[in-house]
């Protein structure tokens, strides 16, 4: 049968994206798996115990030695882990787990339906000059590979080249070599953490234990420094956007796989 086109409602996305959590974090415990909740996830715990009300997405972190034994002995045939940072449609240096029932479709490319970002964490040098070098690197690298990813997706868009274009290639490239930027460095190595697709200093303290909180009634970890951690990324948390941003940005049209 033919896929049937349908847009999901934000609800109709929240229902389904916890249970891609509950699976992820599931499995995590029961096979000692590190992991925290991140970004607006950590933050809608906090602030909502839930989703932030126009979020469409979640948002997990996980140590990259963990993200790999997971990748090794997981096996659903209804979710599958997948790395983004090394797919030319995604060029992202995290993972995923989707639900596999479900694609979308972005103009002409067919993309992952329903799924829980899952980005890698990754130690520091051991100086702030050679961290300050670090951040650089990283920034430079994400900056070259977004300009070669903007181009290539809008002018495979318009039919103008295919989808394995050049400009694709080069903007993996240098994703590439953001990743090896960020694996110079071990988890144990340096007084910060730091977590792919972002250069902000956390403090390897904030990691040094996990502490639960309430998510959509259900009790999910966190970094033990979820309050430095949210502060970090997000200055005044607790404060909400103003109400022109509080809007969806992820999904717009998906399929159900039939």
């Amino acid at each position: 049968m033919h896929p049937v086109q349908k847009p999901y409602t934000l609800e109709e996305t929240h229902s389904i994206l916890f249970k891609i959590l509950k699976e992820f974090t599931s499995f995590c415990d029961s096979h000692h798996l590190c992991y925290y909740l991140a970004y607006g996830t950590m933050l809608g715990a906090v602030r909502h115990q839930g989703f932030i009300p126009w979020d469409d997405d979640i948002d997990v972190m996980m140590p990259e030695k963990d993200f790999f034994k997971l990748m090794e002995i997981y096996q659903s045939e209804d979710y599958a882990i997948h790395t983004c940072y090394d797919d030319m449609k995604s060029l992202l240096p995290i993972g995923r787990i989707y639900d596999n029932h479900t694609y979308g479709m972005e103009g002409r490319q067919r993309i992952l339906g329903l799924y829980v970002d899952i980005y890698l964490m990754y130690g520091s040098p051991t100086d702030e000059p050679s961290v300050d070098q670090h951040i650089q690197a990283i920034l430079s690298l994400s900056r070259k590979g977004c300009w070669y990813k903007k181009w290539g997706n809008a002018l495979y868009q318009r039919h103008l080249l295919p989808e394995g274009n050049f400009l694709l290639r080069r903007a993996q490239y240098y994703y590439g070599k953001r990743m090896d930027q960020y694996r110079k460095y071990d988890l144990d190595t340096g007084n910060y953490i730091f977590i792919t697709s972002d250069f902000r200093r956390y403090k390897r303290e904030y990691f040094e234990g996990r502490v639960k909180k309430t998510f959509c009634g259900e009790e999910f970890y966190v970094p033990v420094g979820w309050h430095e951690c949210l502060t970090v990324r997000y200055k005044d948390y607790m404060q909400l956007p103003p109400v022109e941003e509080q809007v969806s940005h992820h999904y717009t049209t998906l399929y159900f796989k039939k």
